[in-house]
């Protein structure tokens, strides 16, 4: 499988979901329009599409013009029944890309959260192996409201759009279930950190949360990309 991969930000890579296709034999062109990288929209040059996080806002096309070419591509692949999948920021783009609100939270989410799915999950080819609770890593300032007709897949406690699926085939997830210990770890020593976070210190808050959440949340991450690659697959429901 040829899978796009838009990477907003040099400390937002693929990690275990790339770590994780790589091993499988797929074959990943990581572009990153923020430092002058052209945004793909052609379906036929690629089975999938794949758009990371970012410090930006998804509704920031004068700081960052690109944005609306990645909502281009992002309708593209989904009207052509491609696979897409947006995390955090890549989540949001998917919402704005279809007409949904993307704003400002009314907090900030940082570090490992409780993540519930909702009933629809359980019959989802994605989701449907998570647990009745599960803890991922989170880093956002933004919430969005559903695509029409978008069904809801997770919730969190102080965000409660953190899953969704549109169509067949296109997901977004606001929290990063594809962060390695290193990602983690580099972005708890952020400026930003220290403001998302309610701890008075992030870099300790993230090292007790690895050593608690990381394995675990890391077999949680491959079940979720093995299951979403399948969806480009000859057969996939």
């Amino acid at each position: 499988m040829r899978i796009q991969v838009i990477q907003n930000d040099h400390l937002s890579p693929p990690a275990l979901v790339g770590d994780d296709l790589l091993a499988k034999g797929h074959q990943l062109s990581v572009r990153m329009p923020k430092y002058g990288a052209e945004v793909c929209y052609d379906v036929n040059a690629y089975d999938a599409l794949i758009v990371l996080g970012g410090p930006m806002s998804a509704a920031d096309s004068a700081g960052f013009p690109y944005l609306d070419q990645v909502c281009d591509a992002i309708r593209a692949f989904t009207a052509a029944d491609r696979p897409v999948l947006g995390i955090c920021l890549g989540a949001q783009l998917i919402a704005r890309a279809f007409d949904a609100p993307v704003y400002p939270h009314r907090l900030s989410e940082f570090g490992y959260i409780t993540i519930t799915p909702t009933a629809a999950a359980n019959s989802d080819p994605v989701c449907l192996n998570l647990p009745a609770t599960a803890r991922f890593n989170a880093f956002h300032d933004d919430t969005f409201e559903l695509p029409d007709d978008a069904v809801l897949l997770a919730t969190g406690k102080d965000c409660h759009h953190q899953a969704f699926r549109l169509g067949r085939a296109t997901y977004g997830f606001q929290f990063h279930f594809e962060t390695t210990a290193e990602v983690a770890r580099a972005w708890a020593q952020l400026p930003e950190a220290a403001i998302a976070s309610s701890a008075p210190d992030p870099v300790a808050l993230i090292e007790k949360q690895l050593r608690e959440d990381y394995d675990r949340g890391a077999e949680l991450a491959a079940m979720i990309t093995a299951n979403w690659q399948q969806l480009a697959l000859p057969g996939s429901p």
